[in-house]
């Protein structure tokens, strides 16, 4: 590079951050600040930052399940199972004997979810409406798999009509906060993670992502308490530990961001990994000058 600025892409963060503390250690505090700046940047770009919309929880089925006990139970055990295939397998089967079966529909919506197939998932769930209109639920999963699907401007609606139908709905106001900060409304978004936590103030998934919206604000001191409280709801969330530690670094508070970003290498199943590219790697000594 011709100007000899430094080409970020060609650092791990991992790499990035041994560098950036030789230089503190070296006392080049402004060049410390430079890096991490840089880098944090770059490295955000490529890192799922906001919770899935699609959660990985446990499915337990209607509690007014509209199917034969032995059938529901079977197809929540194969779910429970991870086996979505399946899931949708069966549902599929049992959908000749039970054509009108919204718990059928709605469980081969979320198996879909699980596999990625959103299409699939959304079809499902929009036939889960019009078997029951009037329930919050069924808007919250349609939203759910339009955002995941990329469609977050389609997933206003229905999550608006979930909270028209139950208007003290938390999941519905986190899930249209995240439908919001997909389209880069991002005061509306906050709007919206507030309500859900005056809700519920316990749900940690709202606090993550209010906390990352925040940050994207430049409300620094606000997103640190939203990771933090998150923090304290789910103490072991590298996702969280991650976020944080950029946050307090890029605001200057090094130390702090360092030992956050430390701990979530002591995870020993780490969603965060390494970045690979296919420049060398800089040593953060040798000069760039017309490199």
């Amino acid at each position: 590079m011709s100007n000899g600025s430094i080409k970020m892409t060609a650092l791990s963060f991992n790499e990035a951050i041994e560098n950036a503390k030789l230089q503190a250690r070296q006392g080049n505090i402004g060049e410390v600040r430079d890096l991490l700046s840089k880098v944090l940047v770059s490295f955000a770009e490529g890192t799922r930052a906001h919770l899935d919309t699609v959660e990985k929880h446990r499915y337990t089925g209607q509690e007014n399940t509209d199917l034969p006990q032995a059938i529901n139970s079977e197809l929540v055990e194969l779910y429970n199972n991870e086996q979505f295939t399946q899931v949708i397998e069966r549902a599929e089967d049992y959908l000749s004997s039970y054509p009108g079966s919204y718990n059928l529909w709605n469980i081969m919506g979320a198996a879909s979810g699980r596999l990625n197939q959103f299409e699939k998932a959304i079809i499902a769930f929009r036939k889960v409406i019009d078997l029951v209109p009037d329930s919050p639920q069924a808007y919250c999963n349609l939203g759910n798999a339009l955002i995941d699907n990329q469609m977050a401007l389609d997933a206003v609606q229905p999550l608006k009509k979930a909270l028209a139908l139950l208007p003290n709905y938390p999941e519905a106001h986190y899930i249209l906060g995240n439908a919001y900060h997909a389209l880069g409304e991002i005061e509306e978004a906050i709007v919206n993670y507030d309500w859900c936590l005056k809700l519920d103030p316990k749900l940690y998934k709202a606090h993550h992502n209010r906390g990352h919206s925040l940050s994207q604000k430049g409300k620094t001191e606000e997103a640190i308490h939203a990771f933090k409280t998150a923090l304290d709801l789910e103490p072991n969330s590298a996702e969280t530990h991650h976020l944080l530690s950029c946050v307090l670094m890029n605001s200057g508070r090094l130390k702090e961001g360092l030992e956050e970003y430390e701990w979530r290498w002591k995870m020993p199943n780490r969603v965060l990994g390494y970045r690979h590219f296919s420049q060398p790697a800089w040593d953060g000594i040798t000069s760039l000058e017309d490199k």
